[in-house]
């Protein structure tokens, strides 16, 4: 066939407009997210002498709608690892999934083997990184927390959306990373052999600060403490807010 014999391809779009743009399917390309739709808000955990206490609201936003007030973002994987993240909720029900599958096929197998939060942790920072390299990343800052039986220690871990990995005795996400960490790291060194009830305490007052000046958070919050015996999460805890200070400020001005 000669060149104007040839049937012309259909590339140029059918109808244009400013919200539809259509095209021949040969040529269409898929379409990944651009940023987050529904997203959580800010995670904080602190470990203390015996374990680790990790904190976040129930809220999750739609946009700026805070369209569901009473969600789980606390997950309990096995019985050592619990996992909470800000950002996209639904990349991290896709992440627990993964990780629950793996959860029944060790049982399935019956070994004995079970990943502790170390091996979480790497495992969640591989991923989110080849999820980064593809172009296609989860829009999650992920916080680890567990018991590492293989060294007989509280175990507190970060991973970012870029895959980027870490340990520290205090983590957090989100808002939470310029208003609780200073908080929590200098509770942290006043009191580097704190018990359970002194990091409870210092978890609580960290997210009534972030409710209070986060836009997207909430004051019922759920509560996870890992330490070598026991997974416990406590759910609907309600946070008492004081809000004098902010009406003495205006009363002045």
């Amino acid at each position: 066939m000669y060149k104007h014999d040839m049937p012309a391809m259909d590339i140029a779009p059918r109808s244009y407009n400013s919200n539809s743009y259509t095209m021949n399917p040969v040529f269409a390309t898929n379409k990944h997210s651009t940023g987050p739709i529904t997203t959580g808000g800010s995670v904080v955990a602190i470990r203390y002498e015996d374990g680790v206490v990790l904190g976040a609201d129930k809220l999750i936003s739609y946009g700026h709608l805070r369209r569901f007030r009473d969600q789980t973002r606390i997950f309990k994987i096995n019985e050592t690892t619990v996992l909470a993240a800000n950002g996209e909720q639904a990349d991290l029900r896709y992440l627990v999934d993964l990780l629950n599958a793996e959860q029944k096929q060790a049982e399935l197998r019956g070994d004995g083997f079970e990943k502790g939060p170390r091996a979480i942790h790497s495992w969640l920072g591989r991923v989110l990184y080849h999820r980064r390299t593809k172009g296609e990343p989860l829009f999650n800052d992920i916080v680890v927390a567990g018991w590492d039986r293989k060294e007989s220690r509280p175990y507190l871990g970060h991973v970012s959306m870029l895959g980027v990995a870490y340990e520290a005795p205090v983590v957090c996400s989100g808002i939470a990373t310029y208003i609780g960490l200073p908080y929590l790291r200098e509770a942290y060194q006043v009191m580097p052999t704190m018990n359970r009830d002194q990091a409870v305490d210092s978890i609580k007052n960290c997210l009534t600060q972030l409710c209070m000046r986060e836009c997207r958070s909430s004051n019922l919050v759920q509560l996870a403490v890992v330490n070598n015996k026991t997974v416990d999460i406590k759910d609907n805890i309600v946070l008492e807010l004081n809000w004098d200070l902010a009406k003495n400020k205006l009363i002045k001005n």
